[in-house]
């Protein structure tokens, strides 16, 4: 079973590559850093072996290669699938979206309607604590124990988009969240952002 590759890439079309290794073994593996040629690269492995054909494919941390892992565990959802979720949106929004029970979000990835977006939620979000191997995911742990509503999940959702840290801008949301009640999205986004740059 291969779990790890490098060596310089050869070949890329924008999702798939051919890396040549330091045997001089090239391998073809489907890849969300896909590179260019020449370059060099090293990626964690999920090597799938079916009866007639093996894939590889490959990803630039850990943490990717465990939150596509559990995707392929879910009911209708195979790799073309999962890896067009990991492409689309990454593994911390993935990760949001489960714990949100956010569907518009995992359905926004191709090949993702909203009944499999449903599943992905209902198989996974009783196994978030497998998916939180980092630091920067592992904050998503502690969502259950923090009341939250639309409008907070919604801000918090905006927040990321626009490329904040979640780590900076949560706690902000929580804390207006307590205090501001009654503030609609638009306007507890305007006062999110306005205490971030203060």
């Amino acid at each position: 079973m291969i779990a790890y590759l490098e060596g310089k890439v050869v070949y890329s079309n924008g999702t798939e590559i051919i890396l040549k290794t330091s045997n001089g073994v090239g391998y073809k593996v489907t890849s969300m850093k896909a590179g260019f040629e020449q370059n060099e690269l090293s990626l964690f492995i999920y090597h799938i072996i079916k009866e007639t054909s093996q894939e590889l494919y490959g990803f630039a941390t850990i943490d990717d290669r465990a939150v596509f892992e559990k995707l392929l565990s879910v009911k209708g959802v195979g790799p073309k699938s999962a890896f067009a979720l990991m492409s689309s949106l990454g593994c911390e929004k993935i990760v949001n979206a489960i714990k949100f029970e956010d569907t518009k979000t995992l359905s926004s990835a191709p090949g993702i309607g909203k009944k499999a977006a449903s599943q992905i939620i209902l198989d996974l979000s009783s196994k978030l604590d497998q998916l939180l191997l980092n630091p920067i995911i592992s904050t998503l742990k502690n969502v259950n124990t923090t009341p939250i509503n639309s409008v907070s999940e919604s801000v918090l959702q905006a927040c990321l988009e626009l490329g904040f840290l979640r780590d900076s801008v949560w706690p902000v949301i929580i804390e207006l969240s307590k205090t501001n009640s009654e503030l609609n999205e638009s306007q507890m986004l305007t006062r999110v952002l306005k205490s971030i740059k203060n």
